[in-house]
Parts: structure tokens; C-alpha cells; sequence
């Protein structure tokens, strides 16, 4: 009978809604039904639930209100104090005649809040199962907020970290043109120092400013070629414009202009080495189209370099002991690769590096070690041009084997161990490679040459210990002729044998002393563009040579040269470990 009076509440783990059947607690439900909607409402577009649970508040809401306005019509708007027992009834207005009527109509009325009551129960069930629904789509929601957070975090720190290394690279890139541009300069005031100890007077020299980088040279290097760009500049034909400070500016690539400038400086006689990546290459020939030199790349091959003038380097590389990029320590063997740079075999940084002849690093690999890509006291360096490969083929002396590397330094294969058996090897110390990919080794104390076949296989040893011909005392220093027989320097017989490639002696040249035509310990041997035989020894000289043996001429050199190699142009290069540096004559 008293349904109207009865709370009926709902409770999940996030929702509570309690419904009231007095006036009071009707207000409060409508209150709780508004604030329900409101914080719901930015819920409607995630789940229909939502929208669901809105409208089962104001379901709950109009039951209540409705049973709240009957209690009032029962009851003459004073219900209050009996539904409560909190008030007093008025015995005056109730006769004993009554009571009858009055309690068939109390039965009477009671169904209509009990049929509420129950559709309270059912608004209230169903108002519990929405309840948890929105509770597992809410959480289902946050957990989407914190992929999606998750994902933006994750993907902006990315783009910060690609924006740092660009940054980086950047500087980098900034760091090595500074390197490049500082080595540059050493190297030209290397070779100022040089050209100055031939008497030169101050009007001689030209500084210039091109593209940015500082240049030193003198007027007669810039006029070697008449008739061309810079023959009429600086002939004193037409007046020059310069800076502040004297220096001639021009507005062209600086990279093309060193290759140019150095060229001139060898004589415009010989052939200028043109880049082998295509860009370079075109670039280059864009730049002697300018400068009236386009028929540099064309020059015939000069009939062979007048050693008769040697007197000094034009430019050293190296020079300050030590272990940084571009600091040499023992550098013991020297090459030249496809682009003109110089290849050095440091023993005691146990490393290779590949630098230009300004002196910039171009890459370096290798440390201490006998693993694959280690190495332990490099003695010997050559890069095979011959078959095109542009390998790196090292002696790795006190590893006794041989290590092969792709032109950017990376490990291809290692071939040999210590011992005496074919494809062993005892200290070897010099390397050469033959047009069809056959690698000839100084095995030093074996005291014999062996061939290899380009898969790494022993095919041939030549000669053993002693001093007879075909025999060797610590072979020191191999290379190829013209003919391809091998030239190999005997050290410890003082001597120079040229051999077949089937092992049968050609020829053998030298003996012990240091006159012209003997040898002090010979360490170095290689073949110029003309077939002329080049030679240095402990007792720091260079002597060239006859294809047959016979001598041409000896130069001093300043420091222990430990290996020796002659570029495409004649272009002479002593690996002075003495002095951890290498010098270009």
C-alpha cells in the first residue's frame, strides 16, 4: 500500500541513480536525472547506449512525478506527515460510517502505485544493464585515446629523431667541407714551400678565390696552355680584378678547378684524369669547355716524365704521427686507385686509408685485429684495375694471410693462414694483381712468390731460400711489367728479378753496394707509363731503370721508404715510414 513511499536505487561501479517517491526525493531524482543527461551527453556519438540511458532517466523521472502528483490528489496536498508518521491526523473529518468506504478505496488505489513500482523495477534493471554497457564502452574508448596518444607520441618523437640526424648530417656535411677546405690550404702551402725553394719571386705566385675556396699557384702554371682562358688572364695581357687583399676571383666549381690547376701543374702535356662517375665527368668537361682547355682530356700520352728534373716532392701527405683521419703511422705500402686517389697500408694504426691528393679523407677502414676486417701490421696495398673491381687487396702481414675488400672498404674474403704449405703464408708484405684477376704475393719468410687464382687458390710457387737465380732472400716488393712478367725486388740478395707468370727467369739485375745500379736492401719496386723499372733501397734513394735493367738516373729521398707506387701519369709516390707520411713526386 505504501509503493508510492518505497526508493528504488541502482548502483553500478561509475553510475548511481536513486529514485524517491516523495516530493522531496522526487526533486532530487529530477535533479540526478538532469545531471545524468548532462554527463552523458558528450557520450552520444561514441555508443547508442548513451542516447538509451537519457531517455530512461526521464522515463524514471515522469513515473515519479506522476505517482508523486496522485499521492497529492489522494491525499488534499497533506500526505506528508502520514507517509512519514512525522504529522498528526484529524479525527473530526473520520467517522466510524467510513472506515468501510475508505479502505475498499485504499485497495482499490493501491494497484495503480504498485503497477509503478514494478515498472520502476524494470526502468531501473534496464537503466543498470545501459549503465554497465557504457562502462565497458567507456573503457573501451580510453583505450583507444591512449593507442591514439601513444601512436601521435611515438610518431612525432620519430619525426623529431629523422629532424635531429638531418641536423646532424648536416653539420657533418658543414664539419667536412671546414676539414677539407683547412686540408686544402696545407697542401697548397706544402707546395708553395716547395716551388718556393726554387727561387721564386713574390710576383710569380697568383693567389685566387674560386667558388669560394683559396688557391696559391704561380702565373706560369696558370699560361701553360696558350690561347686559353687562363693563359689571357694572368699573361698580363688584360688587367686582372682582385679583392682587397690582391687575390682573383672567380666564379667556378673549386673541385673541377683543383683537378684543372693540378694538371697544370704537371705539365699540360699530359692527360688529364677525367672522374669516373658520369655527373663529375660531364661537370668536369663543362668546366675545360670554359676555361679553353677542352682538349686537356684528349692530350696524347707523353713520351715519358724527364726524371733527369726530380729534386723534391711537389706535395706530402701525412706527416704527423698519429692515429686521426689523415695522420699516418708506418705507413709501409702505397697505391693508386681508378680516381687518382692515394690507397696507403698503415702498419702500425693497422688500417687502410683512402685519401686525395689534397689530403682529404675519403674513407678508412680496418683496426687491430684478426678477424674479418682487421688487421695486424698491413704491410702491402694494391687495388685491382686491371679486371675493373677496384678491390682493395691487402697483405696483412702478421695475420699471415691475404684480405680482399670491396671498393668501400667492406670485407670480401680472407685467404690463407700461417705455415709453409701452399696457400700459407710467413709474413707476407706485397701484393700485385694481374689483368685476369691473379693475385701475386711476396711471401716473404717462405722466401718465395706464389699466384693465387682469383678464387683465392695457391696454382704456382716460385722459388725458394738462397741466392741462386729464381731463388729469393725475403722478397720484398712485387709488381707486373708491361709484358705482365713479374718484377719482384730480392731484398736480402740485393737484386731484381723479372720472371715469367709460369715462374722461369728473365732477367735479374743489381747487386749489393750503393752505387748506381746496386742495392742497399731494395723494399719497393714499380713500372712507369713507359715500361721503366723504378727501385728504392735502405739507403734512402730512387733509382729508375730500363725495361732490360739498365740505369737511368738516381734521386735521394728524405726519409726510410717502405713502398713505392707510380700512378697513370708517372706521378711517383714513396710511402716514408720513417717520417708517417707519404710524398708525391
Amino acid at each position: 500500500a505504501t509503493t508510492a513511499t518505497a526508493t528504488t536505487a541502482t548502483t553500478t561501479p561509475n553510475h548511481r541513480v536513486t529514485h524517491g517517491g516523495s516530493a522531496g526525493n522526487a526533486g532530487t531524482t529530477a535533479g540526478s536525472g538532469a545531471s545524468a543527461s548532462s554527463r552523458n551527453t558528450d557520450m552520444d556519438g561514441l555508443d547508442p547506449n548513451a542516447g538509451r540511458l537519457t531517455q530512461l532517466v526521464a522515463e524514471v523521472s515522469a513515473e515519479l512525478r506522476a505517482m508523486h502528483e496522485e499521492d497529492i490528489a489522494q491525499h488534499g496536498g497533506d500526505g506528508d506527515g502520514e507517509r512519514h508518521g512525522g504529522g498528526t491526523t484529524s479525527t473530526s473529518t473520520t467517522t466510524n460510517d467510513n472506515d468501510h468506504d475508505n479502505g475498499k478505496n485504499r485497495d482499490d488505489d493501491a494497484g495503480g502505485p504498485a503497477r509503478r513500482g514494478s515498472k520502476l523495477l524494470a526502468l531501473a534493471d534496464e537503466l543498470q544493464r545501459v549503465c554497465e554497457q557504457l562502462d565497458t564502452r567507456s573503457t573501451e574508448v580510453q583505450a583507444r585515446l591512449e593507442k591514439f596518444e601513444a601512436d601521435a607520441k611515438a610518431e612525432t618523437q620519430a619525426r623529431l629523431d629523422h629532424l635531429e640526424a638531418d641536423v646532424k648530417a648536416e653539420l657533418e656535411a658543414s664539419a667536412a667541407l671546414a676539414t677539407a677546405d683547412r686540408a686544402g690550404m696545407v697542401c697548397e702551402r706544402r707546395w708553395m714551400q716547395a716551388v718556393n725553394g726554387q727561387g721564386l719571386r713574390a710576383s710569380d705566385l697568383v693567389h685566387l678565390n674560386v667558388g669560394g675556396r683559396p688557391f696559391c699557384t704561380t702565373r706560369a702554371t696558370l699560361c701553360a696552355v696558350q690561347g686559353s682562358f687562363l693563359d689571357a688572364m694572368f699573361s698580363g695581357r688584360h688587367p686582372l680584378q682582385t679583392i682587397d687583399d690582391g687575390t682573383v676571383f672567380l666564379d667556378r666549381n673549386p673541385d673541377m678547378f683543383e683537378l684543372i690547376l693540378d694538371w697544370l701543374r704537371h705539365g699540360a702535356n699530359t692527360v688529364l684524369t677525367l672522374p669516373s662517375d658520369p655527373t663529375r665527368c660531364a661537370l668536369l668537361k663543362h668546366e675545360l669547355e670554359f676555361y679553353g682547355l677542352e682538349r686537356a682530356a684528349e692530350s696524347p700520352v707523353p713520351p715519358g716524365r724527364d726524371y733527369m728534373t726530380l729534386v723534391r716532392p711537389e706535395m706530402c701527405l701525412g706527416g704527423d704521427v698519429g692515429s686521426s683521419p689523415g695522420q699516418f703511422r708506418d705507413p709501409c705500402g702505397v697505391s693508386v686507385d681508378a680516381d687518382g686517389n692515394v690507397v696507403v697500408a698503415e702498419r702500425n694504426n693497422h688500417r687502410i686509408q683512402v685519401l686525395t691528393r689534397r689530403g682529404e679523407v675519403v674513407r678508412q677502414f680496418g683496426r687491430q685485429g684478426n678477424r674479418e676486417g682487421e688487421f695486424s701490421k698491413p704491410w702491402g696495398v694494391t687495388v685491382d684495375l686491371a679486371t675493373g673491381s677496384g678491390n682493395f687487396i691487402v697483405a696483412d702481414c702478421f695475420n699471415h694471410c691475404i684480405r680482399i675488400h670491396d671498393p668501400k672498404g667492406n670485407h670480401i674474403k680472407t685467404i690463407g693462414r700461417e705455415g709453409s704449405e701452399p696457400g700459407q703464408f710467413k709474413y707476407p708484405c706485397s701484393v700485385a694483381v694481374t689483368k685476369e684477376g691473379k693475385i701475386i704475393v711476396c711471401d716473404y719468410n717462405n722466401h718465395r712468390l706464389q699466384i693465387l687464382s682469383p678464387e683465392g687458390e695457391t696454382t704456382l710457387c716460385i722459388g725458394a731460400r738462397g741466392n741462386s737465380i729464381g731463388q729469393f732472400q725475403n722478397p720484398r716488393g712485387v709488381t707486373l711489367d708491361h709484358s705482365g712478367n713479374i718484377v719482384c725486388a730480392d731484398m736480402k740478395n740485393a737484386r731484381v728479378q723479372i720472371l715469367s707468370m709460369d715462374g722461369a727467369v728473365l732477367r735479374s739485375f743489381g747487386s749489393h753496394g750503393t752505387g748506381c745500379g746496386q742495392f742497399d736492401n731494395p723494399r719497393g719496386v714499380a713500372v712507369d707509363t713507359q715500361g721503366n723499372i723504378l727501385v728504392v733501397d735502405a739507403s734512402k734513394r730512387l733509382q729508375i731503370f730500363t725495361a732490360t735493367g739498365d740505369f737511368i738516373h738516381s734521386i735521394p729521398v728524405g726519409g726510410d721508404v717502405a713502398g713505392l707506387a707510380v700512378d697513370k701519369h708517372d706521378r711517383i709516390l714513396l710511402a716514408e715510414a720513417s717520417r708517417h707520411r707519404v710524398s708525391i713526386y
